[in-house]
């Protein structure tokens, strides 16, 4: 959970940052949105992964799972992927 939250957190300064500098840079404003928003996500996802894994229901464990990986992995590769992008301010 703390993980997700601090990703959120990066997300929000990046948003801060781009409007602070006034950034016209659609890529970048996508990107730091996403930073913001998946791992909102992911952290919402985690009583109910959780409730699957303790009830051992492996389907939806493992579908939930997916997804929190999935949009973690998202942000990572975006982020990475900003320089090439063009995401300047």
């Amino acid at each position: 959970p703390k993980f997700f939250s601090f990703l959120a957190i990066l997300g929000a300064i990046q948003l801060g940052v781009l409007a602070w500098e006034s950034s016209d840079s659609v890529s970048a404003w996508a990107i730091s949105g996403i930073s913001l928003v998946f791992p909102v996500i992911c952290r919402t996802l985690i009583p109910a992964t959780n409730k699957a894994k303790d009830e051992r229901n492996d389907g939806v464990f493992k579908r939930l799972h997916t997804v929190s990986v999935v949009l973690t992995l998202v942000v990572l590769f975006g982020n990475l992927a900003m320089p090439w992008l063009g995401c300047s301010t």
